[in-house]
């Protein structure tokens, strides 16, 4: 679950794993900074779960750009 404290991705043990705004959508997902794994719920962050960036926003007819979300604090 996302919260104050920083959460480490699952999948690759490097990155953090930030709230962000798909500006086109509206929806809030779950992406780590390092290896773009996404996941659409914050209490369901683990390896078993997560998505791929690119394929979720291909899925949406949209680029897979950093420049399509907001980072919400």
């Amino acid at each position: 679950m996302i919260n104050e404290t920083k959460t480490t991705c699952p999948r690759c043990d490097q990155g953090i794993v930030v709230p962000v705004r798909v500006r086109k959508t509206g929806r809030v997902i779950y992406l780590c900074d390092e290896c773009e794994a996404v996941w659409f719920c914050s209490d369901s962050i683990e390896y078993a779960t997560f998505n791929y960036f690119n394929l979720y926003m291909e899925r949406l007819g949209l680029p897979d750009s950093w420049s399509e979300l907001k980072k919400i604090r």
